[in-house]
């Protein structure tokens, strides 16, 4: 029983310890403008008003496969990273035009996110998490959503997943960006 127990921490401890990637890169506070730490609105430390990040987190798996990213969108730009559960295993940006960021803010809209009241997991396990925030001048959509078992739970109502589907356009190559590398 001891060894079990013993065998069963050291187990998770090994499969959770670092993604497999050489390329990992660690925030760092000081850099405003790229850094997943600290402060999260803004590209350059100024007062940023409105501000929307989409993160989504895949089902649990080993960490050489698994893959995370967060979209950050500010008026001039999207920022984009690729994850593996806490570490960013890579950084990419692109300038927008105005007209884009309008595009995207009308998507919250056309997708009819909004906060809701809570709905709990029902013991589903496997499932992928979106989180999903919007402030502008201090009013916010803010919330999480757990899919699983072809159910959502959280406390963000719409079409969250068709709204970050809809930021991958802005990366012609987000499906080699996220792929796992042998």
């Amino acid at each position: 029983m001891k060894n079990n127990i013993l065998f069963l921490l050291l187990s998770f401890l090994i499969l959770f310890s670092a993604c497999d990637n050489k390329k990992i890169i660690k925030g760092n506070s000081s850099d405003k403008k790229d850094s997943t730490e600290g402060e999260i609105f803004g590209n350059s430390g100024e007062s940023v008003n409105e501000n929307i990040i989409y993160e989504y987190a895949g089902p649990p798996v080993a960490p050489k496969y698994h893959r995370g990213y967060i979209f950050k969108v500010h008026k001039e730009d999207i920022q984009l990273f690729i994850l593996c559960y806490s570490d960013t295993l890579s950084r990419h940006q692109k300038k927008i035009e105005i007209k884009e960021y309008e595009t995207i803010k009308g998507n919250i809209e056309k997708y009819y996110i909004k906060s809701c009241e809570k709905t709990e997991n029902e013991f589903c396990a496997g499932g992928n998490t979106e989180f999903f925030e919007y402030d502008k001048n201090g009013k916010r959509i803010i919330g999480q959503r757990y899919n699983c078992g072809g159910k959502s739970y959280g406390d963000i109502c719409g079409d969250v997943t068709g709204f970050g589907n809809s930021l991958k356009k802005y990366f012609e190559d987000f499906e080699q960006l996220i792929e796992v590398k042998e």
